[in-house]
C-alpha cells in the first residue's frame, strides 16, 4: 500500500459496515510499511493459515477467522 492507497482504504473502511481483510499468512506478523486500520475496526480476517496464537490475539479484538481453502 501506497500513503495514498491506505488513506482510500480507511476511508472505505469507515463508511462501511463491516470491513473483512482478506491476507497473504506469509504477510502475517510483520510490520507493514502503512497501517490501514487497527485490528478492532477488522470484523474478519479471511486467511488460508494462520498461527494458533496469533488467531487467539485477533479473538481478543473481536475479530473473527475465517479459513479459505
Amino acid at each position: 500500500f501506497s500513503l495514498d492507497d491506505a488513506a482510500s482504504a480507511r476511508a472505505m473502511s469507515e463508511s462501511s459496515a463491516r470491513t473483512i481483510v482478506l491476507a497473504s499468512p506469509a504477510k502475517i506478523g510483520f510490520a507493514a510499511r502503512v497501517r490501514v486500520v487497527d485490528w478492532p475496526s477488522v470484523e474478519t480476517l479471511v486467511v488460508s493459515a494462520l498461527p494458533p496464537e496469533f488467531a487467539d490475539g485477533l479473538g481478543q479484538h473481536g475479530v473473527s477467522v475465517a479459513y479459505a481453502t
